[in-house]
């Protein structure tokens, strides 16, 4: 009974190691193969970026470059590098296909039009190095009439010259550049990772650059890819395999090698820091109902992507934290407050924390997105909308960030994410704010449908652990540890959490999970079977009641199997196959790596098989090696599962694709609206041509008027001829100018130019001035200084004559007496304020608020198109970067526009 018992527990276990199995072999196609055999020698940029890849004592070396190495000696091939190229050649070379791969790369959009990536293998920070003793910086907002040094065509620099225009960049060849050009004064800030910019300063005895602050904006987050040709996809499929096959343990000794030592556990403790885990104990509390981050399921087990680190880190310190239970988060607030807990997970906005509780390093950022409903259109910005609902879940740290981003929204609250998306999915909100992750396992789980992930709001939720500020070393323990997991780790627990993401990972512990029981149940019957060799109806019960096909082989013969075999491989009685081995079954091209399997392998791998009639099928196979020679295989049909993973990368290249040509067809409406719009301006523009060239005509028909008289009384002379010529040119240049001021007016512009604000108003006044002063309207300008500008000067005319005809208009309506319109501009912190008021009476309550709609007018259906102030908003807002709002005063209308200044002696 004792050997009995034994043997039992023996099968126990090892049905529960299938819930750990994750080998993953190289399975290269014959068409992978046949490219490798044609490709033996990848050609690789040295690109002067250390510590990743560089070149020194004649050698090309670093993380990354040893990083290609495994997959080189992987796949068999070898590599051959290229130096003396700056960044920007080396992308228009890889482009060309004059070089096989950039190693250290992230993803743009304007990169994926002609390059593909492999996944991220090193994720990077981004931080402000500035000159010792220099003013220091939060954040890109600070940063307006600053110089940025960096090399050309960084992601980095290619995203701040859109988003921040005016911040000046300095470019150089070379990161190592930019920190000798910062050190010499040349320049204001560099932006680099501390693995990067550590090695060069200290490499180099630069000691004046110093770090300044993380930049907290998930845009300016690096994770380091291989990239490829667009067209190259079998170099792309052959290296993202060869990744896949590298190993945690190989990964850290890179790190180990290149960076510092906080990947070796033995040195991750002071003796101080270890004296002091072992002489106490801590306590640790975090939401329990916030999954995929984190929660307490029904059995009271801790669960979730922050529950996965926080074993780790468990493991690591060889501690186990007390698990503090509460009701909901608001409980958890209300602990954080009497200091009850040591250890608290939270949003590392979270105030109410930071009271008693110091945030370790952020080791998770996860973007706030915008749900609606699916017919909503894409969302470019939030603030467009305002007037939706538009709610948030409260009580995370984050809202401070929204409620502070977007001012004048009146956000609804609503207390949990799933009464929030069945709140978008039944119309009681139009817009929902959430974490991406959130989001994502929320609308997965509950089998939410009709709803849709619609824009993201630019702010991240950065994940952190509290820790008690009364114990230093603590946090100095849980932030040493938490850093010390590496990249990698982190990305899979992110994955495994992730729902949406089936298109790319298929995690074969669900499936295993599935079956585990029914394969437990079948081992302990198989057990009998080979202690007793009876029962064999109940065996062959508990073979057939599996989902899974079974067979038994014995000396490498197949002796027995289930009826999920027979049906799976197309035979009709096991006499077919009885006597088979393994190999019979299998793709001939796959015999090799099943013989190493079959030596001991308990772990799950991929297998080619063959059916009867000689068609291939994917599988999952686990083989269990037995007493007397005997070995049980278990094989899982993956056609279906496979199908389902291309059907759901369709899916994901059908939706970017809609995403895409949504976004390129509202580009492309605003710049038929734009065009309505100046069309609907050109009626009131002929009109002030015709004014102005009235009272020149009436000249130039005096003019030649007197000539014709004097001839016929035959007193034209020099003086006579001389004066008509000067007169009538001089009617005719004016003339000739009024058309040309107009002519300017309509010409479409392409880049952001210089100007200066005050002279563009002028123009404008004086083009519509004549007809003001008939109307008698008078126009005043009250502007002191110079106010220099940087946009499109023609499309902020176009607003400022929107806004101004719109005024005229209504003071002729209102048959107001003295008619005015008040232009005054002003400076305040780094901002130029335009505004335009009038005398008018103002504008309606009712409608006050839908003045900015498209095609929403409130003047006569055949006098208004409803574009004017719609397009000046799209103007002011998305192509300049400002603000445009309207108010009421007591005499009338004043509409402001907030517009970023250039100082003159800018240039």
């Amino acid at each position: 009974m004792k050997k009995r018992f034994k043997f039992l527990m023996f099968i126990a276990i090892l049905s529960m190691n299938i819930l750990f199995a994750n080998e993953i072999q190289i399975n290269l196609t014959l068409k992978e193969k046949e490219f490798l055999k044609k490709h033996k020698i990848l050609k690789i940029p040295e690109i002067n970026f250390p510590p990743f890849n560089f070149k020194k004592d004649g050698i090309v070396q670093g993380f990354s470059i040893d990083y290609i190495n495994l997959i080189t000696e992987k796949l068999n091939i070898k590599t051959k590098y290229i130096s003396g190229y700056s960044w920007s050649e080396y992308l228009t070379m890889l482009s060309n296909g004059d070089i096989d791969i950039l190693a250290d790369i992230s993803t743009s959009t304007e990169r994926e039009k002609t390059l593909a990536f492999t996944d991220p293998y090193f994720t990077l920070y981004n931080i402000f190095y500035i000159k010792k003793g220099s003013k220091e910086y939060n954040s890109l907002d600070e940063l307006d009439g600053k110089t940025y040094i960096t090399p050309k065509n960084y992601k980095n620099s290619n995203y701040i010259k859109k988003h921040y225009p005016l911040i000046k960049q300095l470019y150089v060849k070379s990161n190592l550049e930019a920190f000798q050009l910062l050190a010499q004064g040349k320049g204001d800030i560099v932006i680099d990772t501390k693995s990067v910019a550590n090695y060069l300063l200290k490499t180099n005895n630069i000691t004046d650059i110093v770090p300044s602050n993380i930049i907290n904006d998930r845009y300016l987050i690096d994770e380091l890819r291989i990239s490829v040709k667009k067209t190259n996809t079998l170099l792309l499929s052959v290296l993202k395999k060869a990744q896949k096959n590298i190993s945690n343990k190989e990964i850290n000794r890179l790190k180990e090698k290149w960076f510092d030592k906080r990947y070796k556990k033995e040195n991750l403790l002071s003796i101080q820091e270890k004296e002091y885990l072992k002489n106490n104990t801590f306590t640790y509390a975090g939401d329990p109902n916030w999954l995929p981050f984190e929660a307490f399921d029904k059995q009271g087990k801790y669960i979730g992507i922050v529950s996965e680190h926080i074993e780790i880190i468990e493991k690591k310190l060889n501690i186990k934290f007390k698990k503090i239970i509460t009701k909901d988060w608001i409980n958890t607030l209300e602990l954080s407050k009497k200091i009850k807990s040591d250890i608290i997970s939270g949003d590392a906005a979270d105030v109410i924390l930071a009271k008693n509780y110091k945030p370790i390093d952020t080791y998770i950022q996860n973007p706030l997105v915008l749900v609606t409903r699916k017919d909503h259109p894409f969302i470019s910005e939030l603030n467009h909308i305002k007037d939706k609902k538009i709610a948030y879940i409260d009580g995370y740290g984050y809202t401070a960030d929204i409620v502070k981003k977007y001012p004048n929204i009146k956000f609804l609250k609503t207390n949990s994410i799933n009464s929030a998306l069945v709140g978008v999915k039944s119309g009681k909100y139009d817009i929902v704010i959430g974490t991406l992750s959130m989001i994502d396992y929320t609308i997965v789980s509950m089998g939410l449908e009709g709803i849709k992930i619609s824009g993201d709001t630019g702010i991240t939720m950065n994940l952190t652990l509290f820790i008690n500020r009364e114990k230093p070393l603590l946090y100095s323990i849980i932030n040493k540890t938490m850093n010390s997991i590496d990249d990698i780790t982190k990305h899979k627990i992110m994955s495994k959490w992730r729902h949406t993401k089936l298109g790319n990972i298929i995690d074969y512990t669900l499936i295993w999970q599935i079956i585990g029981v029914f394969i437990f149940i079948f081992l302990i019957g198989l057990s009998f079977l080979i202690i007793s060799r009876k029962n064999n109806k109940r065996l062959n019960k508990l073979l057939n009641s599996t989902i899974e096909a079974i067979a038994i082989f014995k000396n490498g013969k197949l002796i027995e199997t289930n009826k999920q075999l027979l049906q799976m491989y197309g035979y009709s009685s096991i006499e077919d196959i009885k006597g088979n081995t393994p190999l019979d079954f299998v793709s001939p091209s796959q015999h090799e790596f099943l013989k190493n399997q079959l030596k001991d392998s308990q772990k799950p791998y991929e297998l080619n098989m063959v059916r009867s009639d000689g068609t291939n099928f994917p599988a999952l196979v686990r083989g269990t090696n037995m007493d007397n020679n005997i070995r049980i295989t278990s094989v899982l049909d993956l056609t279906e599962l496979k199908d389902t993973q291309k059907e759901f990368e369709l899916l994901n290249k059908s939706l970017e694709f809609k995403v895409k040509s949504e976004i390129e067809k509202n580009k492309q409406q605003q710049l038929m609206m734009l065009q309505q719009s100046r069309l609907a301006q050109m009626g009131e523009i002929i009109s002030m041509i015709a004014h102005q060239w009235r009272q020149p005509l009436n000249s130039l028909a005096m003019i030649n008027q007197t000539i014709i008289l004097k001839y016929h009384r035959d007193k034209l002379n020099d003086k006579a001829i001389e004066y008509f010529s000067k007169n009538s040119n001089k009617q005719i240049q004016g003339m000739s100018q009024t058309i040309n001021d107009f002519r300017d007016f309509f010409k479409p512009e392409k880049e952001k130019v210089k100007f200066i604000l005050n002279d563009i108003i002028q123009n404008t006044i004086d083009m519509v001035n004549p007809i003001f002063i008939k109307e008698k309207i008078d126009i005043i300008l009250g502007v002191d200084n110079e106010f220099m500008i940087v946009g499109f000067p023609n499309e902020l005319s176009q607003t400022i004559l929107n806004i101004v005809n719109n005024a005229k208009d209504a003071l002729i309506e209102n048959k107001i007496k003295d008619k005015q319109i008040v232009i005054s501009i002003k400076s305040k912190n780094k901002n130029t304020i335009l505004t335009i008021s009038d005398n008018a009476g103002g504008i309606p309550l009712n409608v006050i608020d839908k003045i900015f709609n498209p095609y929403f007018s409130t003047k006569e259906a055949k006098k208004g198109t409803g574009l004017g102030l719609y397009m000046s908003k799209i103007i002011i807002e998305e192509h300049m970067g400002g603000r445009i709002t309207v108010a009421n005063s007591e005499s009338g209308a004043v509409f402001t526009i907030i517009l970023k200044k250039k100082e003159r002696d800018e240039k």
